[in-house]
């Protein structure tokens, strides 16, 4: 039986029945070749990348909003410090941000606990980070302070009505 005898006998049946459509799958051309390609509008050519573009710049969006207020915590933290404080690295698990926050070289145990107590503690609750816990280290990094360090009380300064 030929080739054609068969697809003959496939679509043989009442004469009123349209012809049994055939699946189409296996190979096809890409969709530049199709004759109907170019006569498409340009975005309906290309949704494809630009639905990758859109979503990676959503990716990059949410990715970055974080990371520039953390950036800006940093900046905060060691220009109120004076330059005690030379870097701070940060690590969030399980919903518990942490702070490791690195002294400049020759702060002493004594000046990490001041510096803990007024500039640390004070930026980071300031920022919304007021629950998170963070460390003061030495360049060697051993801890110098955290954040349950016990801070002295200010001390009175001269009373503003003096007793007569």
């Amino acid at each position: 039986m030929s080739v054609l005898a068969h697809e003959d006998a496939l679509n043989a049946g009442p004469v009123d029945a349209p012809p049994i459509a055939r699946p189409t799958t296996g190979w096809r051309l890409p969709p530049e070749m199709d004759p109907s390609w170019r006569s498409r509008r340009w975005p309906r050519r290309h949704w494809r990348p630009l639905l990758a573009l859109g979503l990676g710049l959503v990716v990059v969006i949410a990715l970055a909003i974080p990371a520039s207020s953390l950036f800006r915590l940093e900046v905060d933290l060691v220009n109120r410090s004076g330059g005690r404080i030379t870097s701070v690295n940060f690590a969030s698990i399980n919903g518990r941000t942490t702070f490791d926050i690195y002294a400049a070289a020759g702060i002493s145990e004594s000046a990490g606990l001041d510096l803990a107590c007024s500039v640390v503690g004070p930026v980071l609750a300031q920022d919304g980070y007021g629950e998170a816990s963070f460390f003061v280290l030495d360049r060697a990094g051993d801890v110098l302070a955290t954040q349950s360090s016990r801070c002295a009380a200010p001390t009175p300064g001269p009373s503003i009505n003096p007793v007569t």
